[in-house]
This record gives structure tokens, sequence and C-alpha cells, in this order.
């Protein structure tokens, strides 16, 4: 133990925390990698995503070679601040911290041919950019990135340390993402170019595929009832209006208040997202739905001016009947009489028209104005009952025929991206 001690003050002496080790030879390869405590939560709305990991850094170091025969030395936090460390960063990351509990979570290891191991263990959120076209049947790629804040390729290269498990690991015994699945991680490097020098970065990409599960139950089931709630009005007699009013205009707007609950749990995008498609098609229904009742009160009324009509019209029949046979009678005995009085036959000259003959006109006319009032002058094809009977069949096919095409079009990605993974194992 007193060697230990002995070794480490003299390393600690010989070494210089300002300046990187081989500062005049070439540039310092820094070797990577990490190992995913815990992934998640992925949030659309603020489009991060959160990471557990213990990071691993090593170097080497000539100042901390040392030759006595002990496998390693282990600096605790304390004295890390005399010894050089890569000022490495995450380009991406929003905040992060390191575990302090109990004790601050990293440590140092040196090796006797001066390699110099940190690791710790920190907690981030890290910005990933969400292409959200086909939400939530989506695909997402969320990567961390790592690099120099300070040194260019002239003085640091980084690269990834892989020692056959892979420079990203996981903890897969207890590893569950409550809305994803991890298909895989991918890791490369490269160089970025920027004002201030170019600079070497790493990068691991996280391919997560999003469980639709949640989204079956909160979101499509619902939307799918309240649409087809909607079609209850068409079995409800037309002349109940309170009912079939009240029920539209319910299932508006319960559907308006689920629009709005969704579009506040997700980014607001500049593009339609397949649950806005969907959200929109079903609010069509659902106000169709209320406009088919307008539709079939119109001609409800209209309907009822025809009966109205029709009893005009059985009217006028009687009263013409009534005219023909009045009119002859009174005619002859009209001409009869005149022809006496006058010792005229018929074809001299006709008598004028009785009392009773205008006042049987006059009438006539009255119930040609009533029909004129009311307008109609023909019997209508289309009912209302005809237009409920319709959309009894017409909007549940429409609502059928849209799922079919909505789920063809935005989960054909999926489809093909699973058969793919399958058909060339990783």
């Amino acid at each position: 133990m007193r060697q230990t001690a002995i070794v480490l003050d003299r390393l600690l002496s010989n070494s210089d925390s300002r300046i990187r080790p081989d500062i005049y030879g070439s540039p310092l390869k820094v070797k990577c990698d990490f190992f995913i405590e815990d992934f998640g939560p992925v949030d659309e709305v603020t489009m991060e995503f959160g990471l557990e990991i213990y990071f691993r850094q090593r170097w080497h170091d000539p100042r901390l070679a040392y030759t006595e025969s002990l496998p390693h030395i282990a600096i605790p936090s304390h004295y890390m601040q005399q010894i050089w460390i890569p000022d490495l960063f995450f380009p991406n990351e929003k905040s992060g911290s390191i575990h302090t509990v109990l004790y601050p979570n990293q440590v140092i290891k040196i090796f006797p041919e001066g390699l110099v191991r940190y690791s710790a263990r920190m907690n981030l959120r890290l910005s990933c950019s969400m292409y959200l076209l086909h939400f939530p049947l989506d695909y997402q790629d969320c990567s961390i990135k790592i690099s120099s804040y300070s040194y260019d390729l002239d003085n640091m290269i980084l690269a990834w340390h892989d020692n056959g498990d892979g420079a990203v690991q996981v903890h897969t015994e207890d590893f569950n993402l409550p809305q994803f699945e991890l298909l895989g991680i991918e890791y490369d490097d490269f160089t970025q170019n920027l004002t201030t020098g170019s600079f070497s970065i790493l990068q691991a990409r996280f391919s997560l595929k999003r469980q639709v599960g949640f989204y079956i139950l909160q979101t499509y089931i619902p939307s799918i009832l309240i649409v087809a709630l909607s079609w209850v009005s068409f079995w409800v007699n037309k002349d109940a209006v309170p009912a079939r009013i009240t029920l539209g205009v319910t299932t508006v707007l319960t559907m308006t208040t689920q629009l709005s609950t969704s579009r506040s749990n997700t980014m607001k995008v500049s593009y339609p997202k397949a649950l806005d498609v969907w959200y929109a098609f079903c609010m069509f229904m659902v106000f169709a739905s209320l406009l088919e009742y307008a539709v079939v009160n119109v001609l409800s009324r209209h309907e009822e001016k025809s009966r109205r009509r029709l009893d005009c019209e059985r009217d006028l029949n009687e009263i013409q009947e009534h005219l023909d046979a009045t009119v002859v009678v009174e005619e002859i005995a009209d001409t009869d009489e005149v022809m006496l009085d006058r010792g005229t036959s018929r074809k001299d000259k006709a008598p004028p028209p009785s009392e009773n003959h205008r006042k049987i006109i006059q009438h006539m006319a009255d119930v040609k104005d009533k029909l004129r009032k009311y307008g109609l002058t023909h019997t209508r094809n289309v009912t209302a009952q005809g237009i409920d009977k319709s959309s009894r069949i017409i909007f549940p096919s429409a609502f059928v025929l849209f799922n079919v095409v909505y789920w063809l079009i935005y989960t054909q990605e999926i489809v093909f991206t699973d058969l793919f993974s399958k058909l060339i194992p990783a």
C-alpha cells in the first residue's frame, strides 16, 4: 500500500494537467466506448431522448508509465484535476450530469505502460431530430455524438474501442423501452469541418421502432367508436330533432377534444402526420353525419309540402268534377229560359256565366295560387327516409375503405423494413 502511494505521488508530480501527452509528436489517439444502463424516455414533443451510460475513454500518457510490479493504480475523483484528461463533450447534449451519490461516480486507472483509462457514470439528455410523417407508425434514428472541444485533428483523433463485444453495449437483462423497440445500434466516426478547424467526431446511432399498442388503445379505438356512434342517428326517427342534433353535436365536440389533446402531446410540425390524417377523416365523418341530418330535415319539410300539394290537387279535382256537372246543367236551363222568353234559338246567343259558375272558377284560381305558394310542381324522387337508408351503407363503407387505404400506406414501410431485417441479418 505504501508502494502504491509512493508511485502515485511520483506520477502526479511528473504529470501536467494543462498539456496533453506528447504535445510535439503525432496526434493523440483517444478510444471511447460506453455501456448503456438505461435508455429513455424518448420525447417527440421536445425531440430529445435520455441515456444513462458508463462512459469510458482510454489513451496513452508516457508521463504516467511506471515499472513497479503493480497491475494498475486507481486514482479517486479528488485527484483527477492533477492529471490531463481529454476535453470530450457531446455536441447534441441538452443537459447532463455525473452521478455523485454516494460518491462521485468516476475513476481513473493507470497501467504500467502508461495506458490511462477513465470511466464515469452519467445521465444525458440528447437532442434527436425526428421525422414524424408516419407518427405513430414511425421509425426514428437517434444518435449520440462525441467530440473534443478544443483539440482539432492535428492534436487528437477519436476512435471507437471495440474489444469484441462492440463499442456500445446494452444492459439487456432489464432493458425495456415503454414506447419504442431498439432495433439496433450502429457507430461510426467522421471529420467535421468548422470555422475553428477540423475535428474528429464519433457517432452512435440508435434505430428505434415505435410501439403502436398504446396509440391503438388510446387513440384509434376511441375515435373509431366515436365515428360509429355518429352513425346511430341514421336509425333515429327523422322527426326526433333534439335527439339527432344532440347526438351529432356531441360526437363532433368529443372528436374535437380528442384531437386537441393529441396535438398537445406531439411536436407541432409543418407537415401532416399520420395521426393528423386519421383525425381529419374522423372529424369529416362525424361532421358529415351532422350535415346529413340537415339535408334529411330539409327534405322532410319538402315532403310535408308535397302532402299539402296532394290535398290541394284532390280539392281541385273535386271542384273540377263539380264544375263540369253544374255548369252543363245551368247552361242548359238558362238557355231554355232565354229561348222561351225571347223566342230565339240556342244558336243565336249564349247567356252569360251564372254566379255559381264564377264562384267555382274563382275557387279553382285560389287553389292554383296555393300550389304556387308551396312551390311544388312535381314529386321528388329523393326522400328523407331514402337518404337515411343510403347513409347506413355509404358512411360505414367509406370509413372501412379509408381504413384499408390508411393502413396500407402508413404501414408498408414497417412491413418492408421488418422483412428486410429478417432476410438480411445484422
